[in-house]
């Protein structure tokens, strides 16, 4: 029976900085760390997951890095492929795969092993867990502000078309909390297929997909009624607006990532990776690559600096993707996702609030 298929990363080109040539490596390391990561080529997320492994490429040639990646995990389950990675201690850094669903099929892993696996691609709340480094918000928070932005135009309903899966459900369950909290009646449609007609006094937020997202966004957009409000949790990538050109204006969502000139505590900064990315990969990066990039330089300082799990708990720091900080039960609490607005192709950051008491 063969085994996964499995791909060594390796640059195809030098990464230069600023003022170098094209021909100078950024730098010169002896890779003196292993590093393993699943992420698969095919399925529903293989859009982000290829971006999520450049955010790797990227950090494992930046940080003197082996990075081993496997894009098929066939015969073999993804928790046996997790738990001999983690077993045998063959790779010093542990990465989580892109997806909530292929991460809580490593959870078994983590388990038996009390090793660490750093969290970079599943968000949903039910993976927090000792063990599992959550560099990522909590998904149930990833709507939050597009439900204070309808309270802050006064409207008094709202929509949440919910797609499949349990990561859609906790988006939508933060998002219908939030609404309660705040005095707005929310109306949860489970599939786009069930959203019938616009009513230009509700607001309307989808959780459903990249794919998804996309259609009914474009479909909504191309009726003759619009909603107030129109926000999805795909907004917050590039490609979205890639995909709908001019109809993605208006539309909020959440990112993970927004790009800082200053100088972390670990790795570099948020304009310097993006530079980096653009010069290596032709266009710029996403919140997707961002948190990928971010998880390996975390990683990688802590295995460097000796630390063991309780350390990593107690460990107080930031990187290009913002503050690092976790909570006893592990969950992420250094920062929060950002909300944008797509303004004539382009992603403006909306500021965030509080929001009024319910």
């Amino acid at each position: 029976m063969s085994g996964p298929v499995v791909m060594f990363v390796v640059r195809q080109s030098p990464i230069c900085t600023e003022g170098e040539t094209s021909t100078t490596p950024l730098r010169t390391l002896t890779a003196d760390l292993r590093a393993a990561v699943l992420i698969p080529r095919r399925g529903p997320h293989a859009m982000q997951s290829e971006e999520a492994a450049r955010g790797l490429e990227l950090w494992a040639e930046l940080d003197g890095v082996d990075l081993l990646r496997v894009d098929d995990p066939s015969p073999h389950s993804v928790t046996e492929i997790y738990h001999g990675w983690l077993r045998d201690g063959g790779s010093h850094v542990v990465l989580g795969s892109y997806g909530s669903g292929l991460v809580r099929r490593a959870l078994p892993a983590v388990g038996r092993t009390g090793k660490v696996l750093w969290n970079h691609g599943g968000s949903a709340d039910d993976l927090v867990r000792p063990g599992v480094v959550q560099v990522v918000a909590p998904a149930s928070t990833y709507l939050v502000e597009a439900v204070r932005q309808c309270a802050r135009l006064g409207l008094g309903r709202l929509k949440i078309v919910c797609g499949k899966g349990p990561f859609a459900a906790l988006v939508a369950k933060g998002a219908r909390d939030e609404a309660r909290r705040l005095g707005i009646s929310p109306e949860l449609v489970i599939g786009g297929d069930r959203l019938a007609g616009v009513d230009p006094a509700v607001g309307i937020l989808i959780t459903a997909g990249f794919r998804e997202d996309v259609s009914l966004v474009a479909r909504i957009r191309t009726g003759e009624s619009q909603p107030p409000l129109l926000g999805c949790v795909a907004a917050g990538v590039p490609q979205f607006g890639a995909r709908l050109g001019p109809y993605a204006d208006g539309v909020i969502g959440p990112t993970q990532w927004t790009p800082s000139p200053g100088t972390p505590g670990v790795g570099p900064s948020g304009t310097g990776f993006e530079r980096l990315y653009e010069e290596a990969f032709g266009t710029k990066p996403g919140y997707v690559a961002a948190q990928a990039a971010a998880a390996g330089f975390l990683a990688a300082h802590a295995h460097r600096s000796g630390m063991d799990r309780d350390d990593v708990l107690a460990w107080r720091t930031s990187t290009l993707l913002g503050d690092f900080a976790l909570e006893d039960d592990w969950r992420q609490v250094g920062y929060s996702v950002s909300t944008i607005r797509w303004r004539d192709g382009r992603m403006e950051l909306i500021p965030s609030h509080p929001g009024p008491s319910g």
